[in-house]
């Protein structure tokens, strides 16, 4: 079974694989076993698809050093 937040995100990487555009994605969760998870969702994409993108799978305390770094986003996916 997965959570809201998982069908979330496996929703936008398709989209977004599908739709063959360069793209990044940064996914924050608090919950370890759930970051892992999604890193193997993510790894069993296509090497096409993992090619023209960058996903960065990190905890809370990572993401504002993430976002400096990238200088903010675009959009935010939020999904409990």
């Amino acid at each position: 079974m997965f959570t809201l937040f998982e069908c979330a995100t496996l929703a936008l990487l398709g989209y977004l694989t599908s739709a063959d555009v360069r793209h990044s994605f940064v996914l924050v969760d608090i919950n370890e076993s759930r970051r892992a998870k999604m890193q193997k969702f993510y790894d069993a994409l296509p090497r096409s698809a993992r090619e023209t993108s960058v996903f960065i799978i990190a905890d809370i305390a990572d993401t504002s050093n993430i976002l400096q770094t990238w200088g903010g986003c675009h959009t935010v996916l939020e999904a409990q």
